[in-house]
């Protein structure tokens, strides 16, 4: 179960939604996920996975962050877990586990706060763009320009159209008088 302090400390940082394989390798044979909903931070990450872990266990985890050719690889721990089958479970969270990164590379840490802060900074903006464009205003002509009274009476349709299209007219000679 997560401690106050845990809990604290998972909020104190911006986490952005990221869909990216995670590679998770334990004592255990290696297991790997195709994450469905990954939430990252610059100190950790949750995994959305049905292969749960218990709290405490320390791992070996690799992802890449997009538009960064590198794996990221570190070592971390399960801080926790949202598993349907343990008394605390969210049903309005998927089910998965909180990693906390340890021991973190100063350049994966650098690459990695950097990401997480264009993203941010991409949303941000994007709220304030919708903020100050106003609604759309209808475009549909007022209904005194649509009633049939005003409209010229068009011949109908044929019923079937002719097989060919007609050619050019058929060129007509007439004398020409000086």
């Amino acid at each position: 179960m997560t401690s106050p302090n845990q809990s604290e400390d998972r909020r104190a940082q911006s986490r952005i939604p990221l869909v990216v394989p995670v590679t998770c390798y334990s004592s255990t044979p290696s297991l790997e996920w195709q994450a469905r909903d990954v939430s990252v931070a610059g100190s950790g990450m949750f995994v959305a996975t049905d292969l749960l872990l218990p709290v405490g266990v320390e791992v070996e985890i690799g992802f890449r962050v997009p538009g960064y050719e590198l794996e990221i690889v570190t070592d971390a721990v399960v801080v926790r877990s949202n598993d349907p089958a343990v008394k605390g479970f969210d049903p309005t969270r998927p089910k998965g586990m909180g990693l906390k990164f340890r021991d973190l590379e100063p350049e994966f840490a650098k690459v990695l706060k950097g990401y997480v802060d264009r993203r941010l900074e991409m949303e941000r903006e994007l709220a304030s763009l919708t903020e100050e464009v106003p609604a759309p205003r209808s475009a549909a002509p007022p209904a005194s320009l649509l009633e049939p009274a005003d409209l010229p009476d068009l011949p109908p349709l044929p019923a079937e159209l002719p097989a060919t299209p007609p050619g050019p007219p058929a060129a007509v000679a007439r004398p020409v008088t000086p």
